[in-house]
């Protein structure tokens, strides 16, 4: 789990994980995967991912890090991460 107190989202962090999750299409294993290689100070587990390349092939996270990630993102929008375009 995400610790949100001792590292508080910041808008911009909010802006890179909505782009990669509603504009990209990205899993959210692979939103926490990309937040864990930015962010080390976040301490997001990560795991290695099998097969794809490009810019973002690397570690994947964990769903649960990922959708925690995102749900904390969506509210600097006023949008819910379960909802559109979010999911």
């Amino acid at each position: 789990m995400v610790d949100f107190k001792t590292h508080p989202m910041t808008k911009e962090m909010a802006d890179y994980i909505r782009m990669l999750r509603v504009d990209m299409g990205c899993s959210w294993r692979k939103v926490a995967g990309v937040m864990a290689e930015l962010c080390p100070e976040m301490n997001i587990k990560t795991h290695q991912s099998f097969g794809g390349n490009g810019p973002l092939y690397g570690p994947d996270g964990y769903q649960g890090e990922g959708m925690d990630l995102c749900t904390e993102a969506a509210k600097f929008f006023g949008e819910n991460a379960g909802e559109e375009p979010w999911n």
